[in-house]
């Protein structure tokens, strides 16, 4: 839905549950970059409706977890070409919690991708780069002129 600010009452307009409500910071090209925990530990999102996955650098999740080069439970899925055209190898790892203030996406699926092929293109500062695989399990409302995004569970009525 679209609203002109002065008809917007609410902006969670869609449910009584619980709410979380997150400042967030936007680069040039307008792209949504906020903060949540993944795991418990504090990551940086780019919101990213336009990728079928959600991903972040191997090497980025290695530095934040601690995990060694032969971490038994990070494991490889395939390989396919990355940011047109370049072959990479993907990982992934069995995360249990990415935390919005409270509003969380259970078993977040998380590309793990070597960082010489993790390339945001937009100059943005974010760890992960949450798609649709982890975008479909919330609501989103943005309010530009407040810069926050207002966020529940998709279940919530």
């Amino acid at each position: 839905n679209l609203f002109k600010r002065t008809d917007c009452k609410s902006a969670v307009y869609w449910t009584h549950d619980a709410y979380a409500s997150l400042p967030f910071a936007m680069n040039s090209d307008a792209d949504i970059v906020l903060d949540a925990t993944l795991d418990g530990k504090p990551v940086r999102v780019f919101l990213d409706t336009g990728s079928a996955t959600s991903s972040m650098s191997l090497e980025a999740a290695r530095r934040l977890f601690g995990w060694t080069d032969n971490d038994q439970r990070v494991k490889f899925v395939a390989s396919e070409k990355i940011n047109g055209g370049a072959w990479a190898s993907l990982y992934r790892f069995p995360f249990s919690t990415l935390d919005f203030n409270g509003i969380v996406v259970s078993n977040p699926q998380i590309e793990l991708i070597p960082q010489d092929s993790f390339n945001l293109g937009r100059g943005s500062d974010a760890d992960i780069v949450l798609g649709m695989t982890s975008l479909r399990q919330l609501r989103l409302y943005v309010s530009y002129g407040n810069r926050t995004v207002y966020l529940t569970s998709a279940e919530a009525k």
